[in-house]
């Protein structure tokens, strides 16, 4: 494989919920149409909406409906959505319409297929603004097995999915979408690592790399920034994913609010393909909760040093407008391709300004927080006041960059930067993940 500092774009995997689509249109469709079809057209008696049985069925039991997380506390939401909208629809069968159960089940199962049948439908009337461009541009992408090779392969696209949605199933998707790896097929749910690394062993046992590399494919080591993943949560898509170092993007356009700095935030008992908007955090109760709470372990001086810290310590690129991701990362796939001096800073330069970047960061919830404190292991420290002074011990420990790289235009000196060891990119202090690289920092 190649290294990580080439970084030509050879695998692209998608969120889908709220990323490609708005989740809470097209499910609302969706559920309708189960409603119509098993009111009207089989005129059975339903006092009760599925999705509301659904929901007493999963808090009555949770563990049958997510039993890949081992402790019922830390359990979020159903992982298995399939098998609890069939034993909703099947519990009202039997309940207030006497149907035998072996009856009952098949109804169940051919409502159920009703109801994904309606979702697909109604993706294409909720889809993204410019996805089928976007999807194209992507699409278009060819990586080279190394630098002196002559043969190009097509780039491998795929979706890692809370949700039980398959665009290879959708018309208009299909042709762009090489696999799928969703949480019921896993049986856990983002962030949990094992999503992901299923995504991986997805991609090596179909040998889909065209240069016949799967089998270097190391999960345990990460897998590089050849490969991005976009999606909408900045817990599940965007950390988790950095956690195998892949690259990610946060694409936010249909989850940000009007206003610039907040985001949804999602509740415990609610899965991703289930949510519909939620109440927003103001970004300053943020920035109170993570001093007094403690939750974040990074030294930090001002709230705004703080706030940008953590979403860029793992977005490595922020868009609000989805017709932007296309460009992102082929300007990212053009820079693995020539990653000559001057080449490479205007390249690296016109990511910057194609990248759509808020000046404050959104809110995060303190559920959300808790998880990124999993990832980070880090304290803010009680008093404040001694910021700078451990500020600058950190900067003096930090490895200098390379002398070439001093009197580069690029790379300015700063007290609270840093240089990546690897390739020399300038970063953040507390900065854990290169954004030029992608290799972890000391």
């Amino acid at each position: 494989m190649e290294t990580a500092t080439t970084s030509q774009i050879k695998v692209i995997t998608f969120d889908l919920d709220n990323t490609l689509w708005k989740t809470s249109a097209v499910i609302s469709s969706a559920n309708d149409v189960l409603h119509t079809h098993l009111t009207e057209t089989l005129s059975l008696e339903i006092p009760t909406r599925v999705e509301k049985v659904m929901g007493d069925l999963f808090q009555a039991n949770k563990v049958q409906y997510a039993p890949g997380v081992m402790d019922e506390k830390d359990i979020k939401g159903p992982t298995l959505l399939t098998q609890l909208r069939i034993d909703a629809v099947f519990s009202l069968l039997v309940q207030y319409n006497e149907m035998q159960e072996e009856e009952a089940q098949k109804v169940a199962q051919e409502a159920f297929e009703v109801w994904t049948q309606a979702r697909h439908d109604a993706i294409p009337t909720h889809a993204v603004p410019n996805l089928l461009s976007t999807l194209n541009q992507l699409r278009s992408i060819q990586y080279k097995s190394d630098s002196s090779s002559t043969d190009s392969y097509p780039v491998v696209i795929g979706a890692i999915t809370d949700g039980n949605s398959n665009p290879t199933t959708v018309p208009i998707l299909r042709p762009y979408f090489d696999f799928v790896v969703n949480a019921e097929r896993v049986g856990i749910s983002k962030p949990d690592r094992r999503l992901y690394e299923a995504a991986v062993a997805e991609v090596s046992s179909l040998a889909l790399l065209g240069d016949g590399n799967e089998k270097e494919l190391m999960v345990e080591d990460g897998v590089g920034p050849w490969w991005v993943h976009i999606g909408d949560d900045f817990i599940k898509d965007v950390v988790a994913a950095k956690d195998l170092r892949m690259r990610t993007v946060w694409a936010r356009e249909l989850v940000k609010k009007t206003t610039a700095d907040s985001v949804p935030v999602t509740t415990d008992n609610t899965s991703e393909e289930e949510e519909d908007e939620k109440p927003k955090k103001d970004v300053q109760e943020l920035i109170k909760e993570l001093s007094e709470k403690k939750v974040i372990e990074m030294y930090i001086g001002a709230d705004d040093f703080l706030a940008d810290s953590i979403e860029r310590d793992f977005a490595d690129a922020i868009v609000d407008e989805f017709r932007f991701v296309g460009d992102v990362v082929c300007a990212w796939h053009q820079e693995g391709l020539e990653r000559s001096g001057g080449k490479r800073a205007e390249i690296q330069q016109n990511v910057k300004e194609m990248t759509n970047v808020v000046d404050s960061i959104d809110a995060i919830s303190e559920n959300d927080m808790a998880a990124i404190a999993e990832v980070l292991s880090v304290v803010v420290p009680d008093d404040l006041t001694n910021v700078e002074v451990e500020v600058e011990e950190e900067r003096q420990r930090s490895p200098s960059p390379p002398p070439s790289m001093v009197n580069s235009p690029a790379i300015s000196d700063a007290n609270e930067s840093k240089f990546c060891i690897h390739c020399g990119t300038k970063l953040p202090l507390v900065a854990r993940f290169c954004s030029g690289c992608g290799e972890k920092q000391p």
